[in-house]
């Protein structure tokens, strides 16, 4: 999925398939369900891949820093969770989206 400014594009993996409800091209707006998230790849639960990057080719493509807004992270190896109101998750941190 491309920004609407073109310079940045965003990878979503492990969506469960049959469950796309966007098309490509197509323009979306916070808070809308795009799929559901599926468990492809080696893991037993649903989780979601999000990746932002400088192009649409994965063969070349290299990551631009994302932020998120509101949200809940549990970093690893953490037992207790902490709200962030805004940032960057940490590496191999879960992420937990909250009410905005």
């Amino acid at each position: 999925m491309a920004l609407p400014d073109r310079t940045a594009f965003v990878a979503l993996v492990h969506l469960r398939a049959g469950t796309l409800r966007v098309a490509a091209g197509e323009t979306v707006v916070q808070g809308q369900q795009l799929a559901t998230c599926g468990n492809s790849g080696n893991s037993t639960q649903p989780h979601l891949h999000i990746q932002a990057m400088d192009s649409a080719d994965l063969s070349v493509a290299r990551g631009v820093p994302m932020t998120f807004r509101s949200f809940r992270e549990w970093p690893r190896g953490a037992t207790n969770a902490r709200f962030r109101e805004w940032g960057m998750p940490g590496e191999a941190s879960v992420i937990e989206p909250l009410a905005s």
